[in-house]
Order: C-alpha cells, then structure tokens, then sequence
C-alpha cells in the first residue's frame, strides 16, 4: 500500500506539503537505530539472526565482550577480524576512546557498509573498515555474497548461506596491515573467521609478538594448528571467563582467550 501511494504522489501535480508527505513514508522503510551497551546505538536489521539477537539480548557474547572492554584502556589498538556488523567494535572504540585505534576487517560489502553506518551513527571516527579478507597472504579473490538471513557464516571455503553472485575484494595478511597502518602495539585481536583463525594468525609473521591478547573463535575440529601456534609463541591460553584453556572440555561462547607472557 505504501508502494501505491508513493507512486501515486509522484505523478500528481506538485502541491505544497506534497514532498513532505513523500519523505515522511519513505521514511518508514528505514531500518531503526536500537540501542545497545548503555549509550552504544546499532542500525540493525531483525531478518538477520545475529543482528535479531542482538536487538533482543542488547549484546552478543557477553563473557567475551566484558573481556574486551575489561582489557582495553583508552588510546589502546582493537582489531576485529571478521567483525560482521560491529558490534565489538563499537563496545572496543567506547573502550579505547577517541584516542585509540580500532580496525574492523569483513570482507561481506554489505557487512563493511553496516559497520561504516554504525560507527557514524555513535560518532566514533577512531573505528577504520577494511573491507577485506584476513589470512596468511595477499591477493584478491571471488567469494559468494550470502543470504540475507545469515551474513555471519560467512566461510573462504564455502558456508551453507553462499549464494550463486559472487563479489572480489582483497586478501590481506595482517602483518601487512599493521605495518601499513604503522601500529606498532596491538591491545586486543579478536578473530572470528568460521574455521581460518590459524590462516590468520600466520598472516601476523613476526608481528604475533606485537599482540597482547588475542581472542579467537575455536570451532571443533579446527582449531589445533591456531592453540599450538599461539603455545609455540609463549601464549598462556585460557577460557574468555578467565578458567584454564583444556582442549576436550566445554568453552564459553566458543572463545579462546590468549595472553602474551610477559
């Protein structure tokens, strides 16, 4: 109905107030801002589950998201790998203020622009998107755009939401990215990539050392190779609620939590 109405406006002829009337309905096509952490707002669309949870709980993994703020101070690094929408962006530049840096990877272009959105709708210009894909090399590549349902599987080797239209966007090491950027010191890195935290984790080289703490998703079955890279470079690894890392027992959220040694 409101279809029929808008172009039913457009071709009368102009009368005063007419326009008004036209941007006050486009107006209810918008997604709705909702707020989430204290004074934190989102620009979130409830067909897409994670963003629905989000709407209804105000937060998604809350263990792991205290952990985050707990960690960072102001003018501290946060980078996001696989940061779907920004929602522990948005926690980790309130964490990190104005004066930090926070650098939020995804390589879903519709991902990229929603995280964009948000940043500007809380006013936080430390937050930096790279619309690009993190793991252990550079180069460019296709991946399938993902349905509107879930935008938060997104896998490099095939998820069960790919569709058959497909976008290119660079793939990029973080060393590089770092080093780019000129960021000498990373407080927290959180990895999130469904799989491909150990492809990213070498993408660091011999910026790991430069990591304070390093968050990562450990789904089962894949992430060995990520526990003993970290191990190998003296990482204490423990649960996000601060319990001792045991590879065969229960992980809060899925997350393991890596600190450098001193």
């Amino acid at each position: 109905m409101r279809i029929i109405i808008l172009r039913a406006l457009s071709r009368v002829r102009y009368f005063k107030g007419r326009d008004k009337i036209i941007s006050a309905i486009s107006d209810t096509f918008k997604t709705k801002s909702v707020r989430i952490d204290g004074s934190l707002r989102m620009i979130l669309d409830p067909y897409e589950w994670i963003q629905q949870e989000i709407i209804l709980k105000g937060c998604i993994e809350p263990i792991t998201t205290d952990l985050i703020q707990r960690l960072l101070s102001a003018g501290d690094v946060f980078v996001d790998v696989g940061a779907h929408v920004g929602h522990h962006s948005l926690i980790a530049a309130q964490a990190v203020g104005a004066a930090g840096v926070v650098i939020a990877i995804d390589p879903q272009p519709y991902n990229a622009d929603r995280i964009g959105q948000n940043a500007l709708l809380n006013g936080m210009s430390q937050i930096e998107v790279l619309n690009a894909a993190a793991l252990d090399k550079d180069s460019f590549d296709s991946f399938p755009f993902q349905t509107a349902r879930d935008r938060a599987r997104f896998a490099i080797s095939g998820s069960p939401n790919d569709t058959l239209v497909f976008f290119n966007c660079p793939v990029r090491r973080l060393d590089g990215i770092l080093t780019c950027r000129k960021i000498r010191k990373v407080r927290v890195l959180k990895i999130d990539v469904e799989g491909f935290e150990f492809q990213v984790l070498k993408g660091l080289g011999e910026r790991i050392s430069d990591c304070d703490h390093i968050i990562f998703e450990n789904l089962p079955g894949h992430g060995k190779e990520a526990v003993g890279l970290l191990q190998d470079h003296g990482f204490k690894l423990r649960s996000v609620n601060g319990n001792p890392f045991d590879p065969n027992g229960s992980l809060p959220e899925g997350n393991v939590w890596a600190e450098a040694s001193k």
